[in-house]
């Protein structure tokens, strides 16, 4: 065989093992790059999914917000906690005085 054929087919192949050698360092970089891109898209989807739970609690809380009852209710619930509240300083402070107070007073206090 022709040496100059001999010496072309050698560089031929050599360019080619070249050329897959970089495309393997090609194929590897976009499998990496792949499994970068499906990480992402879960954490995307997992936020989307809290973000729509969210959502639905705001709106959940935006209704419970313009009912005409909700505010009224909410009024008396803190209406009756600070009353209970006061009553129970009220009384821990009868405990605490007592000597200040006649029984009348204490009576007419507690069920106040």
């Amino acid at each position: 065989m022709d040496p100059k054929i001999v010496m072309y087919v050698n560089r031929v192949t050599e360019a080619i093992a070249k050329v897959n050698l970089e495309m393997g360092k090609i194929r590897s970089k976009v499998d990496d790059q792949a499994n970068e891109l499906a990480k992402k898209d879960d954490e995307i989807a997992e936020l989307r999914s809290q973000l729509e739970e969210q959502g639905g609690e705001i709106e959940k809380l935006k209704n419970e917000a313009a009912s005409p009852h909700h505010g009224e209710s909410r009024l008396r619930e803190l209406e009756n906690y600070l009353w209970h509240q006061l009553k129970s300083a009220m009384i821990a402070r009868l405990h605490r005085d007592s000597k200040k107070y006649s029984v009348s007073d204490k009576i007419h206090l507690v069920h106040a």
